[in-house]
């Protein structure tokens, strides 16, 4: 089987961090070798978790410009995908869910999450109720 057909894939922080952190090395080489051909980004919500992180920083930001800036279309898709979801409750100030959800369906991105919470609704699941690709790093590693 291979990756879902999307215009390029959003990974959000967590996601990044567990696998930079792992020894998983064919993951971390298959996000690296994404980011520099350009199908690899995160959202800028994120942007300064990205740049603390010393193993992040380097593929995400200073090789090579991956994230993806918020633009008035996205934040239209934020505010309606806060009206239109009607799944578990969002998180009170967690921005992230939303903008990086807004994010794919405006560029047609597939979304990298490993994110979870018994409470709250994540990227990812907010992302397969409006049928935008999503995937865990381990389902995304074994379509690889």
């Amino acid at each position: 089987m291979a990756l879902p057909q999307t215009h390029g894939w959003l990974v959000d922080y967590v996601t990044a961090k567990k696998a930079f952190d792992s020894s998983d090395n064919a993951l971390v080489d298959a996000l690296v070798q994404m980011c520099g051909d350009g199908s690899l980004h995160f959202c800028s919500c994120e942007d300064a978790d990205f740049r603390k992180h010393p193993k992040l920083r380097p593929p995400f930001i200073d090789d090579n410009n991956c994230r993806i800036d918020l633009s008035e279309p996205i934040i239209g898709r934020m505010t309606a995908i806060m009206h239109g979801y009607h799944g578990k409750p969002f998180l009170i100030g967690d921005r992230s869910t939303k903008a990086i959800v807004a994010t794919a369906l405006e560029h047609g991105f597939g979304i990298l999450s490993d994110r979870t919470t018994p409470a709250f609704a994540t990227a990812r699941e907010v992302a397969l109720a409006l049928n935008v690709a999503a995937l865990t790093s381990v389902e995304f590693k074994d379509l690889l």
